[in-house]
């Protein structure tokens, strides 16, 4: 109950709230979710990922209505943060080889990502610059989730069958038909 009155509610009230001022204005609201909301991510707690991803339903689901009323709604969803005091610091210095094994593993930009960075995504999706995106998940993760079919398939399957996709995982295709092409390792 604690995750979802602090990731879902805590959002949902004051944008409720402020639905008539929002409409006054043209008002863009941007909501803080997770990459884990998308996806399984081993050691994310079930709740705070099933709140997220409840919050996320929440944005898309609301833009339709919002927009109605001239008003935006996205949210940018992070992957792992970086800063001090938060919990890759902890672990950067509990086992500083090991978290940079995960990152060269299962992020592609091989980094965190830094409040910075998130605060940039914020600062575009709630400009001018972004006046026709209303119900988008930003994902400001350093690839991490684009990773994880690749490195999901290259794990467990040994044939893959792709329709319409010439590289698939840097494996060249063995053999090709009418559009689809067969991949093994």
């Amino acid at each position: 109950n604690d995750s979802l009155l602090t990731n879902l509610i805590s959002a949902v009230n004051p944008i409720s709230s402020s639905i008539n001022y929002l409409s006054d204005s043209s008002g863009a609201i941007t909501c803080i979710s997770s990459i884990c909301s998308q996806k399984m991510i081993e050691n994310a707690p079930l709740t705070y990922a099933s709140s997220k991803a409840a919050l996320d339903r929440y944005v898309k689901n609301s833009a339709f209505y919002l927009a109605k009323k001239n008003i935006r709604i996205n949210a940018v969803s992070p992957g792992n943060v970086f800063f001090n005091g938060s919990v890759w610091e902890k672990k950067m210095v509990q086992n500083k080889a090991g978290v940079l094994k995960m990152l060269k593993e299962k992020v592609p930009l091989n980094k965190f990502v830094l409040p910075d960075d998130i605060a940039e995504a914020v600062a575009f999706l709630s400009s001018p610059l972004s006046r026709s995106t209303t119900g988008q998940i930003l994902s400001v993760d350093a690839g991490q989730l684009i990773n994880w079919l690749i490195i999901y398939l290259k794990k467990y399957c040994n044939i893959i069958h792709f329709r319409y996709f010439k590289i698939f995982a840097g494996l060249p295709p063995i053999r090709q038909f009418d559009g689809n092409f067969l991949f093994t390792r």
